[in-house]
């Protein structure tokens, strides 16, 4: 066995030269390793943000030529909204369309034969104004309750009786009717 050589250092600590520590080169080791590393990762790094840079260039293109599209297809489908619309409003006026056919022929029918119509007048506000003339006071009420008997109507009321200025035998009558809520 080789005999170990041992160094004495008979200087004060404050004179002795600083010890070699294993700890320090192995610090320099590690460092000089992570500026190797990083100088070798940079390019990588430059070239991975060129081609994340191409890649975006190119989706904003694409999505560019979706957007003349995207409004398109917003304007069709707002006309689709807007047909649906007309359409609902379309079928809520052929479910409440007045039947008027059928309305005159149930009037015809209540009519008395000592009463006849003159007028028949709609207002906007959904009233109705029978006029006509009847031979007697009676006839007239039957008409008012045939009248008032039928489907379409509500609040039927006689609004007047008047003899008719030509004819004292005749009596000319009003009556005013809404028409009923489908």
């Amino acid at each position: 066995m080789a005999a170990r050589a041992v160094m004495v250092n008979l200087l004060p600590p404050e004179l002795q030269p600083p010890r070699p520590s294993s700890f320090r080169r192995l610090g320099k080791v590690a460092g000089v390793l992570l500026l190797g590393g990083i100088l070798m990762l940079y390019p990588a790094f430059l070239v991975a943000g060129r081609a994340t840079a191409e890649d975006l260039r190119d989706v904003e293109e694409e999505l560019a030529s979706y957007l003349p599209r995207e409004q398109e297809a917003r304007a069709l489908e707002e006309r689709i909204n807007t047909l649906r619309r007309q359409k609902a409003e379309m079928e809520a006026v052929v479910r409440e369309r007045r039947k008027w056919s059928e309305l005159l022929e149930e009037l015809g029918a209540a009519l008395p034969a000592q009463v006849w119509m003159t007028e028949l007048e709609v207002a906007s506000s959904g009233e109705i104004l029978f006029t006509g003339r009847a031979t007697s006071l009676a006839a007239v009420g039957k008409f008012l309750a045939a009248v008032q008997s039928l489907p379409f109507w509500q609040e039927v009321e006689l609004r007047s009786v008047q003899a008719v200025p030509e004819d004292k035998t005749l009596l000319e009558f009003t009556i005013r009717a809404a028409f009923a809520e489908s």
